[in-house]
């Protein structure tokens, strides 16, 4: 099963930034009709090292898309 990110999820308390979860999904045909169906599993949390609690909304997303994409970036050429 070949899973992909699928959805980012940042969690806000007042003070700012509670925490950071990743989901991912796979594509899997049906067994009865062989159409693909989207799966997706469970938020994982995320650790970004450089996420701090309180942070505002629009850093923490940088960082967090940042730390969620990382493993699927393209070597450099």
């Amino acid at each position: 099963m070949n899973q992909y990110p699928y959805e980012l999820l940042i969690r806000m308390s007042p003070a700012g930034v509670a925490g950071v979860s990743l989901r991912f999904a796979a594509d899997q045909p049906n067994p009865m009709s062989q159409q693909l169906q989207t799966y997706v599993g469970e938020p994982r949390p995320l650790a970004a090292e450089d996420l701090q609690a309180g942070q505002p909304l629009a850093i923490a997303l940088g960082v967090a898309a940042t730390a969620a994409l990382a493993p699927y970036a393209l070597p450099p050429q």
